[in-house]
């Protein structure tokens, strides 16, 4: 009897020990990936400790502040002046109008599949090793227009003194659907246009001669604005 109660004594003693010891491992984080030249090492229990929860992050900005659907939008992350740069990892979660962005790592977002006026931000965890720190999540912008485009194309034939000559303005506007145009400065005397259309009349004066500089801008439904200046050639 007394061989058999020790013999279950360190049965218990041993069962106890390995169960301690599966308690004591920490598995590794999923998602977050090492750079080629460094490995996720696990902290000791002590820096555990200190560092999670620990704000490592001072800030998260997006750029560009103004993007539009044909920008790849990126966070910039500030560290604290007290965080190990050398040593940190990051976590990043996109999401657009406060829907997570599935298959999107690292910290640029290609914003071609999105639409004008959508929300986007990003939150980023901090972590070394396997262990984070505070979550920092960016400020919220929104996708913009895309600024209309301006071209010049000339209809009219010879110009002649005294006769109308006529020009034409283009515009591809994607994300307004309508747009107006207009002359600015310098201006030409004897030109006119049509705010809808972009044609431009010309009845040439006596006086112009040699290389002609005109002013034009498109503004689109949401008050975005190119201007350009065009030369033309009376010669």
């Amino acid at each position: 009897p007394l061989v058999l109660a020790a013999l279950v004594g360190f049965a218990v003693i041993v069962a106890l020990f390995i169960s301690f010891s599966r308690k004591e491992e920490t598995p590794l984080m999923h998602g977050v990936k090492a750079s080629p030249e460094q490995s996720l090492v696990l902290p000791q229990r002590q820096d555990r400790e200190n560092f999670s929860g620990h704000a490592l992050i001072q800030s998260v900005g997006l750029q560009p502040a103004l993007p539009t659907r044909l920008d790849t939008i990126h966070a910039e992350v500030i560290l604290a002046s007290d965080a190990p740069a050398e040593q940190m990892q990051y976590l990043y979660i996109w999401k657009v109008n406060e829907q997570v962005i599935k298959n999107t790592a690292g910290n640029a977002l290609d914003l071609s599949p999105f639409k004008k006026r959508d929300l986007i931000y990003v939150t980023v965890t901090p972590y070394k090793g396997s262990v984070p720190g505070s979550a920092v999540r960016s400020p919220v912008v929104a996708i913009q227009g895309v600024p209309p485009s301006l071209e010049l194309k000339i209809i009219g034939k010879t110009a002649k003194i005294g006769e109308a000559y006529t020009l034409q303005l283009f515009s591809s506007h994607p994300d307004s659907e309508t747009a107006v145009f207009n002359l600015e400065e310098p201006r030409i005397n004897g030109m006119t246009i049509d705010g809808q259309t972009g044609k431009i009349s010309w009845i040439i004066q006596p006086d112009q001669q040699g290389t002609v500089r005109f002013g034009a801008a498109i503004v689109d439904s949401d008050g975005n604005r190119v201007t350009k200046v065009f030369e033309i050639n009376l010669n």
